[in-house]
């Protein structure tokens, strides 16, 4: 069956069935601005689906009106509901004598994480980027962006919702989507499988974090 069959059927019957008023996927991404730090949420309403053999000027994009809540995200307490992601640069400097001691590498922090991208900020940065132009990227594959821009038209880049999107953009459901940056963009000068190991190395110690902050983001721009 392929890739595309599966949500689009799962979501005929979400909508034939519950007659969602919206339907918003979250989670957790990786970066694709270089200044987003980890932690970072971002908000869309539109989703593009990446396609390796072709231009990224005809990759597809679904978009929809769908504009989140943000009165509740304006609220001067609302910040203290978040959790600053517990990054210390002593503890991504054992993350990288780990990282190193698996893959048999010899890199230095600064090499792994040149702009302290892994570094929380201490109040997450969440960005409502509904019912405007911004879109994330999905992809069906580990892809990553770097601190050289790459995809950096995109807010974040993840495995799922720009499937979600087409299959509701044809049967006229809104859709939304809020990501949390547990990886973010990667040194450029890093060969891309090492990139990808290190992403996922931070995703593993930090995932959990982000992903809270997700969640009441979230829920905030539905308040």
């Amino acid at each position: 069956m392929a890739r595309r069959d599966v949500p689009d059927r799962l979501i005929k019957l979400i909508i034939a069935d519950v007659k969602p008023g919206l339907i918003l996927s979250i989670g957790t991404a990786g970066g694709a601005k270089p200044q987003d730090h980890i932690g970072t949420v971002r908000a869309v309403s539109a989703g593009a689906l990446f396609e390796s053999k072709k231009p990224a000027s005809s990759w597809p994009e679904y978009k929809n009106g769908w504009t989140a809540n943000g009165a509740t995200l304006a609220n001067a307490n609302f910040k203290q509901l978040l959790f600053p992601v517990p990054t210390k640069a002593s503890d991504l400097e054992t993350l990288c004598s780990q990282f190193n001691q698996q893959y048999h590498k010899a890199y230095t922090l600064s090499e792994l994480d040149p702009d302290g991208l892994n570094l929380g900020d201490p109040t997450p940065q969440i960005d409502n980027q509904t019912g405007g132009g911004a879109s994330l990227l999905t992809a069906s594959t580990f892809l990553v962006g770097t601190t050289a821009g790459t995809y950096q038209n995109y807010t974040a880049i993840e495995m799922d919702d720009a499937v979600i999107a087409e299959a509701c953009a044809g049967r006229g459901a809104a859709f939304g989507f809020v990501r949390n940056l547990s990886d973010p963009a990667q040194s450029a000068a890093l060969p891309p499988k090492d990139q990808g190991n290190w992403g996922g190395a931070v995703y593993d110690q930090y995932g959990f974090y982000t992903s809270y902050n997700g969640a009441v983001a979230a829920w905030a721009m539905l308040a």
